[in-house]
């Protein structure tokens, strides 16, 4: 392998890289009402797919999809996507207790409602255990 095809391999690997937290923090400000826990980005030749787990997806279902077709479009033009280039998907998380960014953004949520640390905390935790039949180490 040559020196330039692993600058350019490198290049492609940081760019990637970029791009993922760039988008990832872009969706975690625009979704922060949904309990946005992530995404997976899958690079088809037809089209790119980024499938976005949520909590909550009625706020991005509701309206005819309007928010989900303005994430598409800003996507598409902060990062030159033709019309119609990408694709975002929603998946609902079916055991939040047992994803940290879920947990943290119950935790966040009700802290923001004044509920007492203490008191929050213990909820999500008993959650946990309770309804995901989590169990420790």
């Amino acid at each position: 392998m040559s020196n330039s095809q692993v600058k350019n391999r490198l290049r492609k690997h940081i760019f990637d890289g970029l791009f993922k937290a760039e988008l990832h923090s872009l969706l975690s400000k625009a979704l922060d009402d949904c309990g946005y826990s992530g995404f997976d980005l899958t690079n088809t030749l037809p089209k790119p797919e980024i499938i976005l787990k949520v909590t909550n997806t009625k706020p991005l279902l509701d309206d005819n999809q309007k928010k989900i077709r303005e994430l598409e479009s800003l996507i598409q033009k902060r990062w030159d996507y033709k019309q119609d280039g990408i694709l975002i998907k929603v998946q609902k998380l079916k055991q939040k207790g047992l994803c940290a960014g879920a947990m943290a953004e119950s935790i966040k949520l009700k802290l923001l409602a004044q509920i007492p640390v203490r008191v929050a905390v213990s909820s999500v935790i008993r959650q946990t255990v309770d309804k995901e039949k989590a169990k420790g180490c």
